[in-house]
């Protein structure tokens, strides 16, 4: 049986409701044989709409001291939300240093922003894309506390090309081919972890699919690899 499990923002809201999203995954792999299952997550509970309000902001103050804020709050936020969602030490000491490293992403970005005094729709798709970009490590390792192994993904590593419309971007032709061929053959013992509502350009400039994009990702994986549920 073929599967893809979406969580979104609420199912995905602090690190208790992580870890039973994992624990729903293990369940779902050990509950029949051949069992393959794609996961598809939204953001933190209304981490992206946050990260929406505080770019804005930020393009319209011009404080860096605010994006330093701003970043470290919301560092703090995840890696708490991992420590309690991640039981496995090594697995938690990883996904810090991931969550670590886009945060700085995130922050050089926001300085931009900041130094710039302006806000394109491109530097807002690209901003409002770490919220799933955080998400995904953290319910990757914690399916791998659990005892699967998984690989977190963003829309555009698993093949998900879109137009540069930024902020309701649309498909290229032959993305379901892309993406099947792509997933496919990672499916089995191995759990791929998708970060919704993202995208990409052909030339890798990365985009979103709008609001509830993260139901379109689930819905455009299920039926590239004609999932069964």
């Amino acid at each position: 049986m073929r599967v893809v499990m979406k969580f979104g923002g609420t199912a995905v809201a602090n690190g208790e409701k992580i870890k039973t999203a994992a624990n729903l995954v293990m369940r779902s792999k050990e509950a029949a044989e051949n069992m393959e299952i794609v996961v598809v997550t939204s953001a933190i509970y209304a981490v992206t709409d946050t990260i929406y309000e505080q770019a804005n902001r930020i393009a319209e103050e011009g404080k860096e001291e605010k994006v330093k804020e701003f970043v470290s709050e919301l560092r703090n936020k995840h890696n708490m939300v991992a420590s309690v969602a991640i039981g496995d030490t090594q697995v938690l000491k990883r996904v810090k240093g991931e969550i670590k490293e886009r945060i700085a992403e995130m922050e050089k970005a926001l300085i931009g922003i900041c130094l710039l005094g302006e806000l394109t729709l491109r530097s807002l798709d690209y901003i409002c894309s770490f919220g799933e970009r955080l998400a995904a490590p953290i319910l990757a390792g914690a399916i791998q506390s659990a005892g699967i192994d998984a690989v977190h993904f963003t829309g555009g590593d698993i093949g998900i090309i879109t137009n540069a419309e930024y902020g309701s971007a649309q498909l290229m032709g032959g993305v379901e081919q892309e993406v099947r061929a792509r997933i496919m053959p990672l499916l089995g013992d191995t759990i791929p972890v998708v970060c919704g509502f993202t995208g990409e350009t052909e030339d890798g400039k990365i985009t979103t699919l709008g609001r509830g994009g993260s139901d379109y990702t689930a819905t455009i994986i299920g039926a590239a690899i004609d999932a069964d549920e």
